[in-house]
């Protein structure tokens, strides 16, 4: 028995059809005025790639999933929405299913694997930069250095020497970021 939009669960796989078309409509969900409303204000007040904003742009998504998923036969539950997307993955390859992931994406200000939008990566080696040139960061690395004696040694200073300095400087970065 084949399953019908509206129906509570799905029996026969998700077809290319029915896929596009619960893409669409979650895509006028993330679209509607309330739905980003909601998300801009998420944004601007944790910061866009906040582990904040992660979550509230979660619970989001599955209210509107909830309202969305079971008119195509998957429940509004964690294990429904794990199974569609399970299901989505044997359209992976297909450019139309992938355009519309791309739109969806772009609607929840993030990417489907997890990734950071360009800019976001730009702004986040830009914070290096200006933590790694910080005096007291390139003071900290010179102590390390010359605990170090030159030769031989230098070559385990960079292996080895200043990880612990590098992963204090970066952890609150990479924090604010979702990482």
């Amino acid at each position: 028995m084949a399953a019908n939009v509206g129906s509570r669960t799905r029996e026969a796989p998700l077809t290319k059809e029915r896929a596009i078309v619960l893409q669409r409509a979650l895509a006028e969900c993330f679209g509607a005025p309330r739905f980003q409303h909601q998300l801009k204000e998420m944004q601007t007040k944790y910061g866009a790639h906040s582990k904040e904003c992660a979550v509230g742009r979660r619970r989001l998504v599955r209210e509107a999933q909830a309202e969305v998923v079971p008119l195509h036969g998957f429940e509004a539950t964690d294990q429904g929405i794990q199974r569609m997307v399970v299901e989505f993955d044997k359209f992976a390859d297909d450019p139309e299913v992938q355009a519309l992931r791309k739109q969806l994406d772009e609607l929840l200000g993030c990417d489907s694997k997890g990734g950071l939008p360009l800019e976001s990566v730009v702004c986040m080696l830009r914070e290096h930069f200006v933590a790694f040139g910080e005096d007291a960061f390139q003071a900290h690395i010179m102590e390390l250095r010359g605990n170090f004696a030159s030769g031989d040694q230098d070559a385990e200073f960079a292996l080895c020497g200043p990880s612990r300095v590098i992963l204090a400087a970066q952890r609150p970065i990479l924090l604010k970021y979702g990482f």
